[in-house]
């Protein structure tokens, strides 16, 4: 895992993203999860073209999974997932772009948090996974670096010593 820059958007493509974080936060309390999943099943491919062409652009390799590297970036990820804040379901800040093994296979709604509700999982838009993870070209393994509860806990929710990873890494 590397460190990735968050690109800019399109002014409109964030106009659009808000009015759908209003949508959402305007719905009733108990609302907010089913009004979140209804607004994006329907989302407007064309007005998300430019989103999903500034996270292509932004990963590691040409559309590469933002977490594991390896296979084709195809899905947009919630890196908090929207069942636990639905509001964050249209925030800009919130998309990764991640291989369907990665998203749905391994991460899926994982999100640990510590105590204060920080995340433990790295960000690599946010976080230096450099600071957290530590790569063996021998073994191609992942291991955290000392004292790293973020190092540990994304090397168990994104798989990222699984053994087709760790066999391509050595290569």
């Amino acid at each position: 895992m590397v460190s990735i820059e968050r690109q800019e958007i399109p002014r409109e493509s964030l106009d659009y993203l808000e009015r759908k974080t209003r949508e959402i936060a305007s719905a009733d309390d108990g609302q907010q999860d089913e009004t979140a999943k209804r607004a994006w099943r329907n989302r407007s491919d064309a007005r998300f073209r430019p989103i999903r062409d500034a996270l292509q652009r932004m990963c590691p390799g040409i559309e590469r999974c933002m977490y594991c590297e390896d296979s084709a970036g195809a899905h947009i990820d919630h890196f908090e997932p929207r069942a636990r804040n639905p509001a964050r379901t249209f925030d800009w800040s919130n998309y990764l772009l991640a291989c369907s093994v990665c998203n749905s296979n391994f991460k899926r709604s994982a999100f640990p948090v510590d105590g204060s509700g920080a995340p433990l999982l790295i960000d690599p838009t946010m976080d230096d996974p450099a600071e957290h993870l530590t790569l063996s070209p021998t073994t191609g393994r992942f291991e955290s670096t000392p004292d790293s509860v973020k190092g540990v806990e994304s090397i168990q929710a994104f798989g990222l010593n699984r053994e087709l990873l760790q066999a391509a890494r050595q290569n």
